[in-house]
């Protein structure tokens, strides 16, 4: 039977406390042992990859850079209160088109919430 992360998660705990080799706990188990040490080495590979890569990154925090943003509007102050366009250049010369219907304060929420998430 196939078995999920928490039940393996459960039979390390279970293990952790028998006291027993790695072998003598599969046979008194029941499990595989190839299974046991796949899922057992696969465990520790994820905890060690992620801890050198937290330590990468408190040494070598991300930059974090805003480009100056420009606001174009080809209408009318009056017709700014119902969007359905947006178009976002970006530095590397990609263009975003957006095509929604939504009011300007919706607009300034979404861009403050892309803010953030930078």
């Amino acid at each position: 039977m196939s078995k999920n992360i928490k039940d393996w998660e459960a039979i390390f705990a279970q293990y952790k406390g028998s006291n027993l080799s790695k072998k003598d706990f599969c046979k008194e188990e029941g499990l595989s042992w190839n299974q046991f040490r796949y899922r057992w080495d696969r465990k520790n590979l994820l905890k060690t990859v992620q801890a050198k890569s937290l330590i990468a990154e408190r040494s070598h925090p991300p930059k974090v850079s805003f480009e100056a943003v420009s606001i174009i509007s080809s209408c009318e102050p009056k017709e700014l209160m119902n969007i359905n366009e947006v178009s976002i250049y970006l530095p590397n010369h990609v263009r975003c088109d957006i095509k929604i219907n939504f009011e300007v304060n919706q607009l300034t929420t979404l861009l403050k919430e892309l803010v953030a998430l930078c």
